[in-house]
């Protein structure tokens, strides 16, 4: 039993790691995502590299979007396991160098990771065409001089020609033509192009298993797009080189964040405006005190860091009673 509740509690910590990860590149403190728990006690840099690559296209695009045309892909027939590891090279040139613009020590990370996904999956990859040109982007990664057939090497300057894409929609193009050229060049054809597999529709869709791809509250994101005037597109949520831009909803989700994992405050909202306004200044203009008692005492909802506290909370009293 003992050994048991160690083991949840290790998860519970690493799941914590990998999720804070995960937010701090995205910027957005209430992004969900399916973590690479398993991996990480052989492999931990596969497993928060992956968080950076996911945290990373949500942060520089639309996870919505792009996985509402995998599933609408899928749902017309395509491999799944072909589609997903093409996304995943698109998205990886994409979003990753980006955000490694911002923080120069993901390079290294991307660098152990691509290692260990050579140590374990080489033999894999290299059954079939799509792997080994994931094996050429990885050695390509690792030493930036990699060379190998004038095909792969074709394929690879269009892969990293993602590197400047600003739009979701320019990921999603890249992908389509990989999987139709390098897949199934005959699917096409017999399902239709790029326009044909965007027009499948929400209520397609809602028969179909797509829960493992994108949430379910994106399923009405063509009506809510097609009813935005791309004139009118402010410039809240881009990326602005030398500055950060904090939307309304943008410090929300942040003091969301703060109450699921630190308690909630036991100060009202107007004696917290007021202490910030009398300390925070200066340099510290832009910072904000939070008092709380903790989340054992003031737990919003039982999630995994409430859980943990418990845990660690009930370990030390009988360690040290």
């Amino acid at each position: 039993m003992g050994d048991r509740n160690l083991e949840e509690e290790y998860r519970y910590e690493l799941e914590n790691r990998m999720r804070n990860l995960l937010w701090t590149v995205s910027g957005d403190y209430e992004l969900e995502a399916n973590l690479d728990v398993d991996s990480f006690h052989h492999y931990p840099s596969i497993s928060l590299y992956d968080a950076v690559r996911q945290g990373a296209f949500a942060r520089f695009f639309s996870t919505d979007e792009f996985g509402l045309y995998l599933v609408k892909k899928l749902y017309l027939g395509a491999d799944e396991a072909s589609l997903m590891l093409l996304a995943q090279l698109c998205v990886d040139q994409a979003a990753c160098e980006k955000a490694a613009e911002e923080r120069p020590g993901l390079r290294s990370l991307r660098r152990r990771a691509y290692a260990d996904i050579l140590e374990r999956d080489f033999d894999r990859l290299a059954a079939h065409p799509l792997g080994r040109l994931k094996i050429a982007v990885l050695r390509n990664g690792i030493d930036g001089n990699y060379t190998t057939a004038k095909q792969i090497t074709e394929q690879m300057e269009e892969l990293f020609a993602l590197r400047g894409a600003t739009d979701t929609m320019e990921v999603i193009r890249q992908t389509d033509r990989f999987y139709n050229r390098l897949v199934d060049p005959a699917f096409e054809t017999e399902h239709g192009g790029l326009e044909t597999v965007l027009a499948v529709s929400a209520e397609d869709l809602r028969a179909f298993d797509w829960q493992d791809f994108l949430d379910e509250a994106a399923l009405e994101l063509e009506e809510e797009t097609a009813s935005i005037d791309p004139e009118q597109e402010t410039p809240e949520g881009r990326g602005h080189a030398g500055r950060i831009l904090v939307t309304e909803e943008a410090a929300r989700k942040m003091y969301s964040y703060i109450e699921l994992n630190f308690g909630s405050s036991y100060m009202d909202e107007r004696e917290q405006e007021r202490l910030n306004r009398r300390v925070c200044r200066g340099v510290h203009g832009d910072c904000r005190l939070y008092f709380t008692d903790g989340i054992i005492e003031h737990a919003v909802r039982e999630n995994n860091t409430y859980v943990l506290a418990c845990r660690t909370k009930d370990q030390n009293e009988r360690f040290y009673s």
